[in-house]
């Protein structure tokens, strides 16, 4: 499983560095850096646009913002003279949000693309000229920054598809509710396939789903439990969250569940408190692997799990985390093993 956008110091983010110049250079620009203003998927703050409003689902970077004293929400509201979109890598949430953002902006305001090239701004700068007004665009930092004005109140007015493609629907399975903007939000990613064919029969208790994502194993676990039992989702992305709780509702199933939208890796979690934990843990930042969010989980698992707790985990087969696994729990055994994945099951 992989974090889908940055979580990296704010501007060692190229496309925030690059914004960040543009609204020093930039004599039109820096005249609105003051705000009122808002930016859409900002991965950290930009000194400077404190006064703006930063929507943002990703809790790792809401967290980011709101220590940087910047007004997060996990919605915009109202009409602005100047909005940002920045550029992630899911492409239909980009041009959604591109839809959105232009229906927030006052007559004349300005709306302003942010990405680094490898995220695939290009594309979307080249899209965006061909749907609204001309615009102007420049590269700095290895990212691109493109502008345009809402000058009449028809403009943009072909958007509606770009708004449709970034909506909750039943994207895998005709069963699974999903959008843009989350990980895997097209098919079952294929560690939580594995790990499905090896839960148990019955899961009764407290169970816990740590980066539950869109709730593909948090859906097999609540098939699994009773009415007394307790299923608790923790995920970082709030569109990922909100699947989920709308998939289980179709289901009516018999635990009661808890939606937790929180980092897993900071957050104050519960101690002792459950009797399984289900996990597929994510390894990369964006692009870059990075073992040790993989081995937090643990931690933090064997944190949440009672005396006699069980974790059923699964990773990628090149992963070394039988020593992180083996320095948390008493016994730890190889479920099964494919040429991808290993399943593990550990007991405290």
């Amino acid at each position: 499983m992989t974090f889908p956008h940055v979580r990296t110091a704010p501007l060692n983010d190229p496309a925030l560095a690059a914004l960040s110049l543009a609204f020093d250079r930039d004599p039109i620009l820096s005249g609105y850096r003051q705000g009122p203003g808002f930016i859409l998927r900002a991965s950290g703050p930009v000194p400077g646009f404190e006064a703006w409003q930063a929507e943002q689902t990703f809790r790792p970077a809401a967290d980011r913002l709101k220590i940087a004293g910047v007004r997060v929400t996990r919605s915009i509201t109202g009409l602005f003279p100047i909005g940002v979109v920045m550029v992630t890598q899911h492409k239909e949430e980009v041009l959604a949000n591109i839809a959105r953002a232009w229906s927030h902006l006052e007559r004349d305001g300005l709306l302003v693309i942010a990405g680094e090239n490898g995220a695939g701004v290009k594309s979307v700068a080249k899209q965006a000229s061909s749907a609204l007004p001309p615009g102007r665009r420049e590269s700095l930092r290895k990212s691109v920054i493109q502008i345009h004005q809402k000058t009449n109140a028809g403009d943009g007015s072909d958007l509606g598809q770009w708004t449709a493609g970034g909506h909750l629907r039943k994207a895998v399975e005709d069963r699974y509710w999903t959008q843009p903007g989350m990980f895997s939000w097209k098919a079952v990613d294929k560690g939580s396939a594995v790990l499905s064919k090896h839960l148990p029969e019955s899961l009764s208790g407290r169970v816990a789903d740590l980066g539950a994502g869109w709730g593909y194993l948090s859906f097999l676990a609540a098939e699994r439990m009773g009415q007394g039992d307790r299923l608790d989702l923790f995920e970082a992305e709030l569109l990922a969250l909100k699947a989920a709780r709308q998939t289980i509702s179709d289901a009516a199933v018999l635990p009661t569940i808890r939606y937790r939208w929180l980092d897993v890796l900071r957050a104050k979690l519960p101690r002792r408190a459950y009797d399984h934990v289900v996990m597929n843990p994510p390894f990369h930042v964006g692009q870059t692997a990075d073992l040790d969010i993989g081995r937090s989980f643990i931690q933090r698992a064997s944190e949440m799990l009672k005396p006699g707790g069980k974790l059923h985990m699964v990773a990628n087969r090149h992963l070394p985390y039988e020593r992180d696994l083996e320095r948390h729990f008493r016994r730890v055994d190889l479920v099964a093993e494919d040429p991808g994945f290993k399943v593990f099951r550990a007991g405290r």
